[in-house]
This record gives C-alpha cells, structure tokens and sequence, in this order.
C-alpha cells in the first residue's frame, strides 16, 4: 500500500532523514544479544550427580534412560549434555534454571543438538532416532502459561550438529520466568542425543527492546527472464517496529527494478508510506514507514520488491547491505534506532524458461518426467524449484506448464 499524499509523503521523507542521521549515532543505537544462561555449554562439571544451571523435570524411571555431562562430542568447548533412552516406557526432561523475561516482550530459544543417524538397533528392531527441544513460560506461581505450539521441536538424527530455533514467541501477560528443556518423552527414544550451547534471545528486566532483532531478505530459490521475482524483507522479534530503511544491492545487467509496496502484516490495512529510489546503478534503497499510531511486534514481513530478472544466470544474487536500520514508534522521542551490522545474500538461479528444470538449457521431455516423479512432494528443500507457478505445491498444474511450452514449441 504506497501512500503518494503530499502531506503524508513529507512526514515519511522527514522520518527516513532522521533515520539515515542515527547510522552515525552509534550511541544511541541498540541490539539484541543471547541472554547469559547458565552452563548452557555444560562447561561447569556435575557434582554430587547435579548439573549446575540444570534440574529434572520429569526424572527417568529405570537403568535405560540415562543422561550425563560428557566430553563424547561438543558443539563448542568441550563438553555437551548426552540423553539416552532406551526404553518406550519411560522419558526424561531435563530444564534450565529459570530466567525472569518481560510480559509481552518475544523471546526465541536455540539450541545444537547432535544424534547418530535417523534410526539404531534395539532389540532386533530398527527405531527411530530422535530428541526434544522445548521453550516454556512460568507465571510467579511457577505454572506453565501458554502452550507448546512453535515452541516444542522434534529432531531426528542426521549424524551432524544441527542448530534449532523455536520461533519468536510473545511472553504471555502473566508470565514471569522463561525455562529451556531437553526432552525425551515416552514416544521417544534415542540411542545418544547430545545438546549444547543453549541459548534465549529477548528482553530482559533493565533491558530496553530494540526495534527488531534481525532484518532479512528472502525469495524464491529459482526466478525466470522477464517474469516479475519478488524479494520479501522481514523483521524477526520486531517490538514497536514503526519504520525500516535498507539498502538492497545487485547487478544491474541482471537485475531491474520494478516496483515496492508495504507488505500487508506490516501495513495491517492502515495507511503506510513505502518508497524505493535507486542511488546508483544496482543499489536501491528501501524505506517503508507507519503514518499513525500502528506499528507492529513479533515476526513480520516488511516489505515485497518486485525485479526483473534480465537474463539467465545459476549464479544470480540480491544482497541486503550491512548497516540497515529499523526504529521503534517512539524513535521521534528517544532518538534510538536499531542499526544491523550485518547482511546477506539472497542466491537465485535464473532460468530462460521456468520448464528447465534439469538446468540443460532446454524445456524437453526429461522435464515433463522429472516434475511427474515430484507431483506430491513438499515444496521445499531441493523439490522447490519443481513449484514452477510458486502457488507452495508440486501438482498436476506445475506439469502444464511444462506441457504448455512443449506444446508451443517455445523450449529454447
């Protein structure tokens, strides 16, 4: 939703200089850091069978579940938490020590966790592999508030350190206190999960919320010459988030710029402000702003801008710039803005026609088969890029597409 009001776009213009102004202002910017959990890394050696930092939640019944501080493997320094449950019957659930949040605030938990294969042997049969990673929050009295949805992940084993995240969660009003758990339960078992390095991003009490705790681009993994491909910019942990200015970068003989509008999480149907303007050949830059009182918390699309893709590439990208910047409703006030250090780099392979699939340079039968044999599968991971009309699924329609090209004889 693109404002073009007069008078609306002047507050917008005012707002994006007093942005562009806070780069410099490094001590009026903030950030969001991991909150310090106690032996998250599981360096502090048990004692007494006690894991400092560390408590049972639901303690193990028999010999066949286990679990133990262990120099076996480590994501980082060098130990990590092992789980091993052996016995279907039984589970166990391992917390940390509690952490007083900010009703209302969001908070992620992370943690790597490494289990050996999808499956193992145990009496004669193959079972699965798997472990548990659970974020909860606990009001004064020490009850669970709210549920476990997005905040509980399954992992099965693949042989290798794997980070998991839960999204980003709001604190419930009533809570007090945030707590991480690994977890097995009775539908579980695993023949050695090992977890390390714990970690809880938010706010916490004599902290103050930063605009948002990342900004990133993202984008189909495939785009075709001269079909409009769209660049999402996102906001994760937002809190207040009232306006955002980027800087997206790319290679103009690849690349041209169409058009940008407010994504509608962002603009809620209300009326926003949102402008691009390339400063040079291959850098736009991106300022999407509230008018109003609205702004919005939690994860959010910011932003949809449209490209053009002008000729094929397996090696094209659309780069977010370090040094974005996104400022809270009360930024006018304050004078702080959140100012990201980082980028990223958005890969896309361009394609001459959407149909190539096995990248040959041709829309041939071999194409028509290969998105036959996926009609069904997830639209994600490799199996994507058989999405040709992107509508999130590999059906019958994604194979007229193919059918239509071949019928027309337009394959080159």
């Amino acid at each position: 939703m693109l404002i073009r009001n007069s008078w609306h776009r002047a507050i917008a213009i005012a707002l994006a200089a007093v942005l562009a102004l806070s780069l410099w202002v490094s001590a009026g910017t903030a950030f969001a850091s991991p909150a310090e959990l106690r032996n998250g890394g599981f360096e502090e050696p048990a004692a007494g069978g006690i894991i400092p930092g560390w408590t049972t939640f639901i303690a193990p019944k028999g010999s066949s579940v286990t679990y133990e501080i262990t120099d076996e493997r480590a994501h980082s320094g060098s130990y990590s938490l092992k789980i091993t449950d052996k016995d279907g019957a039984d589970g166990v659930s391992i917390w940390s020590q509690a952490m007083d949040i900010v009703p209302g605030e969001n908070y992620t938990g992370s943690v790597w966790m490494y289990i050996e294969g999808s499956s193992f042997m145990h009496n004669g049969a193959s079972v699965p592999n798997r472990g548990s990673f659970i974020m909860r929050f606990y009001n004064e009295a020490g009850q669970q508030v709210g549920s476990d949805t997005d905040a509980l992940i399954h992992h099965t084993g693949q042989s290798k350190w794997v980070k998991l995240t839960t999204k980003s969660l709001q604190a419930p009003s009533d809570a007090k206190t945030v707590r991480l758990m690994a977890s097995l339960s009775n539908f579980y078992q695993t023949s050695g999960a090992f977890y390390d390095d714990f970690e809880i991003e938010g706010v916490f009490p004599g902290e103050t919320a930063p605009a948002a705790r990342s900004l990133s681009i993202s984008g189909p993994a495939a785009a075709t010459v001269k079909e409009n491909y769209s660049v999402n910019l996102a906001a994760m942990g937002a809190s207040s988030l009232y306006a955002v200015e980027t800087i997206l970068s790319y290679d103009p003989a690849q690349f041209q710029y169409v058009s940008v509008q407010a994504a509608e999480s962002f603009h809620g149907g209300e009326e926003v402000y949102a402008e691009a303007r390339e400063l040079a050949p291959g850098r736009l830059k991106v300022i999407v702003t509230q008018l109003g009182e609205r702004a919005v918390s939690g994860d959010s699309e910011v932003a949809i801008v449209q490209f053009q893709p002008l000729a094929a590439s397996a090696s094209a990208k659309i780069e977010l710039e370090p040094f974005a910047i996104a400022a809270k409703q009360d930024a006018d006030e304050t004078g702080v803005s959140t100012v990201f250090q980082e980028g990223m780099t958005l890969a896309v392979t361009v394609k001459a026609h959407a149909g190539d699939v096995d990248d040959n340079g041709r829309v041939d039968l071999a194409d028509l088969i290969i998105v036959a044999q996926a009609v069904g599968s997830p639209a994600s991971g490799a199996y994507a890029r058989f999405d040709l009309n992107g509508d999130g699924k590999i059906d019958f329609a994604d194979m007229a597409m193919i059918s239509r090209l071949l019928v027309e004889g337009d394959t080159e």
